[in-house]
C-alpha cells in the first residue's frame, strides 16, 4: 500500500508535457506545438513557400533558419518531428488549404551545395548560387513503407503475395541543390513561449498519501482492538 502511494506521488511530481498537433479542416497537419528538441521547446509550423521568400539568398540571408548553423540540432529536430508524425498516420502534412504532402525540409548550411571556380594556380573562388540545401524529414519514407506493408498484408491475406524485401540504396536525409525560387514545404521553428504554469505537484500526491496513511492506521487500530 505504501508502495502504491509512493508511485502515485512520483507520477504527479514529474509530469511529462506532450506536444500538441494542429490539423486543418481536411485533417492535414499544419503545426506541432511545444515540441521538445534537446533542451529547448519549439512551436513548429509547416509552411509552403520558397527559400527566397522565407530566408533570402544563402549567400545573403535576410532571416537565419533556426538550424542553419547547427547540423546536430537539425538532425535532432528531424528525429523529434518524425517521432510525432508517425503517431498521426495516415494524416499528411498540409501543403496548402486542401492538399497534403509527406515531405518537409529543414534548411541547413552544411547540406547546401557550393559552386566554385579553380584557376591555373589552383586558387578556389566560391561563387554566389541560387541553390540551397537542408535535411529531408523521413516521414515520407515511413509513410510509404506503411502503405506498402498494408498493401502486402492485404495481398497475403488473399494468398496472392506473401514475401517482400525493401532496400534503400540512398541516404534519404540529405537534400541539396534546389533553386531558392522553387516552392517547398518547410518546417519553421519558433521558441515555445507558452509556458503553462503547472499546479503545485505535491498537493494531490500528499492528499493521496494522507488518505492511504489514514486507511492503514485505521486497519492497524482495528487489528489491535
Amino acid at each position: 500500500m505504501l508502495m502504491l502511494a509512493t508511485s502515485a506521488f512520483s507520477l504527479i511530481s514529474h509530469p511529462v508535457k506532450a506536444a500538441l498537433i494542429n490539423f486543418n479542416s481536411q485533417g492535414n497537419i499544419t503545426a506541432i506545438k511545444g515540441l521538445q528538441i534537446e533542451d529547448n521547446s519549439y512551436n513548429v509550423e509547416f509552411v509552403q513557400n520558397t527559400f527566397r521568400n522565407l530566408f533570402g539568398n544563402p549567400s545573403n540571408l535576410t532571416l537565419l533558419p533556426t538550424f542553419w548553423l547547427d547540423a546536430k540540432g537539425a538532425k535532432a529536430s528531424i528525429n523529434a518531428i518524425d517521432s510525432i508524425l508517425e503517431t498521426t498516420y495516415p494524416s499528411v502534412i498540409a501543403s496548402d488549404k486542401t492538399q497534403g504532402t509527406t515531405n518537409y525540409i529543414i534548411p541547413q548550411q552544411s547540406a547546401s551545395p557550393r559552386v566554385a571556380t579553380i584557376d591555373e594556380q589552383g586558387n578556389i573562388t566560391y561563387l554566389p548560387t541560387n541553390l540551397f540545401g537542408g535535411l529531408w524529414g523521413n516521414y515520407n519514407n515511413y509513410y510509404e513503407d506503411r502503405q506498402r506493408d498494408e498493401l502486402y498484408n492485404t495481398l497475403c491475406q488473399l494468398n496472392v503475395y506473401c514475401s517482400v524485401n525493401i532496400y534503400r540504396m540512398i541516404n534519404p536525409e540529405i537534400f541539396a541543390g534546389t533553386d531558392i525560387n522553387s516552392p517547398r514545404t518547410f518546417a519553421i521553428f519558433s521558441p515555445n513561449t507558452n509556458k503553462s504554469i503547472p499546479e503545485p505537484p505535491n498537493t494531490v500526491g500528499l492528499a493521496i498519501m494522507g488518505i492511504l496513511a489514514l486507511l492503514i492506521s485505521k486497519k492497524i487500530r482495528y487489528k489491535l482492538v
